[in-house]
């Protein structure tokens, strides 16, 4: 992926678990995110397609992988790993 990150363009790549389908979806049928009545920080979601009667949550990836985001789980990768060490002495 090719991010923006503090002004400047990284590519980076990302892993998930699984993926159970890929879509292309129409300009159109992509709204913005809703302002209530969601459970997750919708900072990071670009916005809600629709496909039929399903809805489909748009990741920001530029928000998922900002600086500060990159950070937070280094730090709490770091941490863990310490944390790990301390316990195997």
């Amino acid at each position: 992926m090719e991010l923006n990150i503090d002004g400047e363009t990284a590519v980076i790549g990302g892993l998930a678990d699984s993926v159970h389908e890929v879509i292309e979806l129409e300009p159109g049928n992509i709204n913005p995110p809703p302002r209530i009545a969601m459970r997750w920080r919708t900072d990071f979601i670009l916005g809600m397609g629709k496909r039929g009667d399903e809805f489909i949550i748009i990741l920001d990836v530029n928000a998922v992988f900002s600086s500060e985001e990159l950070v937070a789980v280094s730090e709490s990768t770091v941490s863990a790993v310490a944390a790990e060490a301390v316990a195997g002495l």
